[in-house]
């Protein structure tokens, strides 16, 4: 005869609880997973009917890069601030990064499902065009995963409906959520492109990576740099003024990119 008494009855209790806790925690881990992927598909065939529309809305025949500096002097190239109001969620322009593989819509605002679904831009700085410090952000783990490779020197494109802005990255940081300088207008034309820190980090990331980059003045593959030097830029030649970049500028970043925080 088998033995009933209250220790087996106990183990067979203890190895069901085990089996129920195993059989919960797949499950839920599947879900986690398979939710993760719904959003993550959701995101990709949004950005593929985003640019889609974007690239049917593009001007037939845009004027080179090149040739912007010469009308901004000449002053004759319209004002970014003239033109209607943008909405947030809004496609602005399509950012590329040819040597990491990053192409990618950017989107007005920076809010969590802005950012779910694209590289947002930061309001308060100007929209892309042809002066002012242009500045975007984007998750670590989504489109901006491969910005952990970035390069001094990397060209990067950022196309409107308009035409396209050719930059060159001149530095890469890791600063602290609070540090202000990096949404600041600056003299030159600048793209600043800013996600969380460390890109491994489980949980809230501490730090931010910031990536500055300065107008090239050409559109091509081959676009050339300005001539000036390529190092970063030191921190009390960054303008503040009211008029180039709006008060906002002033907000920790920390306050202005809370949903980037993950």
């Amino acid at each position: 005869m088998r033995k009933t008494g209250p220790g087996i009855n106990t183990e067979k209790k203890r190895r069901a609880v085990l089996r129920c806790t195993f059989v919960v925690l797949l499950a839920s881990g599947l879900t986690l997973l398979a939710a993760a992927g719904i959003f993550h598909l959701d995101a990709l065939l949004y950005q593929r009917s985003l640019s889609r529309r974007f690239q049917a809305e593009q001007s037939p025949a845009r004027a080179p890069d090149a040739a912007s500096e010469h009308q901004k002097k000449a002053g004759s190239w319209p004002s970014h601030r003239q033109v209607r109001p943008i909405s947030s969620g809004e496609a602005v322009a399509r950012l590329e990064i040819p040597r990491l593989g990053i192409s990618v819509m950017v989107l007005e605002g920076v809010d969590a499902g802005t950012l779910q679904y694209g590289v947002g831009h930061i309001p308060g700085t100007p929209l892309p065009g042809p002066t002012g410090n242009v500045a975007l952000a984007g998750h670590r783990d989504t489109f901006f995963r491969r910005l952990k490779d970035i390069r001094t020197g990397d060209e990067i494109l950022l196309t409107t409906t308009e035409r396209t802005y050719a930059y060159r990255v001149r530095a890469s940081e890791v600063v602290e959520p609070r540090d202000t300088w990096v949404l600041a207008a600056t003299e030159d034309p600048t793209l600043t492109l800013v996600t969380c820190y460390p890109f491994s980090y489980l949980g809230p990331a501490p730090k931010r990576f910031v990536v500055q980059a300065r107008r090239a003045f050409e559109s091509s593959g081959s676009a050339r740099t300005s001539g000036r030097s390529t190092s970063a830029l030191p921190l009390e030649t960054v303008s503040t003024t009211k008029d180039q970049a709006g008060p906002q500028v002033r907000q920790p970043v920390v306050e202005r990119l809370a949903h980037l925080d993950r």
